[in-house]
């Protein structure tokens, strides 16, 4: 297939040139040898056509086509008057008639055709007689008098492809096209002609039938809602899309033939692999890495925001749907604000600051209901734990007072239960059962000095990042003491602080803060009794947040 992005429509003029002595000029008449006998004897009247054939490899994108344009593999063009003799006239740069205008060949020919209404058969066929492109058209043509008509050809579609569109990021150039999680991506549906050429413009085939066959459940297909028919975008609708492969299906319909019948629809179907994403926060810009080539695929901010601020929390819900958590110091007192992202978006679409102050860390449930942790500041409210439903921006229910005992709150965490872990930077994790407002449970160890962000795996496992130590903390589920100590030479750069999240395969990453600053997937292998370093991104200078 040609990466071409050129139209299908033809650029028809039809003027009428008089051959008497009214003073018009006889174009030059330079077709080849009839095909074919019959119809009505041309007279008296001639039809100027002109038609502009691009050159292949002169356009680079549908953005940039230009309507009623011809395929660039047109070689022949074939014109019956009124069901007559169908006559064949040449496209190249030596047939009479023709010139070449830059990237273009400009071709005028001089069509016979009697006075009155004529009906004109056109067809654009290949070096190999592959019909291209064809329409008929009626004008109306005086002695005398010019009547332009502007027709469109159709495109004959033979194959139809589904190709990431402009400014996709993809790993690897052919099907299955391997697709970072995340962020939605432009694609391109495309009917193909019999050489490959992209048939796009007006006269272009309709496009039906573009939905998810397979992985409906992981993503989602819609129309681009631009100027381009052919675009259009593939989202992933679940935040566990990363590792799953999703089939999209589209359809070419058919355009009406010579004989009078019509092209068959064409089919096609396209494998994009969904591979894992991750996002990391560095201040108030988050790069969104594919972990397949490391390469950013995304960029945005997390809030537009004055003053001091960074990103202090992310998190994605089973949509796709983004919440960053923001710090902002301004004198003695800080703020806090949570911005929601649609899936895809790299612009927030609401924003929760209902019940956020200084906040600490956020965590998500099972149902996609949000849960934001506050500390202490100066002329803030006390030290809280919200719960958000899912869309929703002020509280369902808040945790606070003594008996929560929240105080110098750092991690929090949700497990399929619904029960809420709580890391307090005195050395202990709270666990509060659902809807209760008191810890049901308190985990610590004397080994313990400074726990910081958590993470639980799918088995309820619960890692924490002792900052202090520079170690990270297992505790098995179900588990109220300390089961193992997981430790790497590379924890020495936290400085203190790190960040823990598990992705959907399982893998433990960690965020080092150092400069140039890392993040680091610890493979799940092994674990809890071993730790292996497998993947690391660098250059990421202080990452405070990372998602899967």
């Amino acid at each position: 297939m040609h990466t071409l992005r050129l139209g299908a429509a033809l650029a028809l003029a039809l003027t009428t040139a008089c051959s008497s002595s009214h003073g018009a000029t006889t174009l030059p008449l330079t077709p080849t040898a009839p095909t074919s006998g019959g119809g009505n004897p041309v007279t008296g009247t001639q039809a100027s056509l002109r038609i502009t054939v691009p050159r292949a490899g002169t356009a680079t994108s549908s953005t940039t086509r230009r309507p009623r344009y011809v395929s660039p593999s047109s070689a022949k063009l074939l014109v019956a008057v009124n069901g007559g003799t169908t006559t064949t006239y040449g496209l190249t740069p030596s047939t009479p008639g023709c010139t070449v205008q830059v990237t273009t060949l400009l071709c005028t020919f001089a069509i016979p055709a009697p006075s009155g209404p004529d009906t004109l058969a056109m067809s654009l066929t290949d070096g190999a007689g592959n019909v291209l492109s064809r329409n008929v058209v009626t004008a109306t043509l005086a002695p005398g008098v010019a009547t332009p008509v502007a027709v469109t050809l159709a495109g004959v579609p033979t194959s139809v492809a589904v190709v990431p569109g402009a400014n996709a990021t993809v790993d690897g150039t052919k099907a299955p096209y391997h697709v970072a999680g995340l962020f939605a991506q432009p694609v391109e549906i495309e009917p193909l002609d019999a050489d490959g050429n992209v048939i796009i413009g007006p006269g272009a085939p309709t496009i039906t039938g573009a939905t998810i066959s397979a992985g409906s459940a992981y993503a989602a297909i819609a129309s681009a809602q631009t100027t381009d028919p052919n675009a259009y975008v593939l989202r992933a609708v679940d935040g566990s899309a990363g590792g799953h492969t999703v089939t999209v299906s589209a359809t070419a319909q058919g355009v009406p033939l010579a004989d009078g019948t019509t092209s068959a629809p064409i089919s096609a179907t396209t494998d994009f692999a969904y591979t894992p994403a991750i996002a990391v926060a560095n201040g108030l810009v988050v790069n969104v890495f594919s972990l397949e080539s490391q390469k950013i695929v995304a960029q945005f901010r997390s809030c537009v925001c004055a003053g001091l601020t960074f990103t202090r929390d992310l998190k994605v819900d089973s949509k796709g749907q983004l919440y960053a958590l923001t710090l902002s110091f301004l004198g003695l007192s800080q703020t806090g604000i949570v911005n929601v992202f649609a899936p895809g978006a790299t612009a927030a679409g609401s924003a929760i600051t209902s019940g956020v102050h200084v906040a600490a860390a956020l965590a998500l449930d099972k149902n996609d209901n949000l849960y934001v942790v506050n500390g202490s500041g100066f002329r803030q409210p006390p030290p809280s734990l919200s719960k958000y439903a899912r869309g929703t921006t002020t509280p369902a229910f808040t945790i606070s007072g003594s008996a929560a005992q929240i105080s110098q709150p750092a991690g929090l965490a949700v497990d399929a239960s619904g029960n809420i872990y709580l890391s307090e930077e005195n050395g202990s994790i709270n666990v509060y059962a659902p809807g209760t407002t008191v810890p049901a449970q308190v985990l610590s160890d004397p080994s313990l000095t400074q726990p910081g962000s958590i993470a639980l795996d799918a088995a309820g496992g619960l890692y924490v990042a002792d900052a202090a130590n520079e170690d990270i903390a297992y505790f098995a589920p179900g588990s109220s003491t300390l089961t193992s100590t997981l430790s790497d030479p590379s924890f020495s750069n936290w400085n203190g602080n790190s960040y823990l999240m598990v992705d959907g395969g399982g893998n433990l990453w960690s965020s080092v803060a150092a400069s140039p600053g890392e993040v680091e997937e610890i493979g799940a292998a092994g674990l809890p009794n071993t730790v292996s370093v497998v993947n690391v991104i660098s250059g990421v200078a202080g990452p405070m947040a990372i998602i899967p």
